[in-house]
């Protein structure tokens, strides 16, 4: 379903929000208003997790030195928040 289709539905029901292209899209404007201590979670299916890129990662929680995976970077974030 297209983003700006599902944006309707939603708004019919009285539920507020943005939509995006992209998860990464989503993400960086997810990170642009959130404060210092807040957390962004990123939830869904396997498929939308799945489309976040190391780099949007990193551009969010840091550029990391490591070349390793999304689910390096994913964790790095999650011990960077936790700590």
């Amino acid at each position: 379903m297209p983003e700006e289709e599902l944006l309707q539905k939603a708004n019919h029901h009285g539920l507020k929000g943005n939509t995006y292209s992209t998860v990464n899209t989503a993400l960086y404007a997810a990170s642009l208003k959130a404060g210092k201590n807040d957390l962004i979670l990123v939830c869904g299916s396997v498929f939308v997790v799945g489309e976040l890129s190391i780099e949007s990662v990193r551009s969010v929680w840091g550029k990391e030195e490591s070349k390793g995976s999304i689910f390096d970077a994913l964790e790095i974030a999650a011990w960077s928040f936790f700590r």
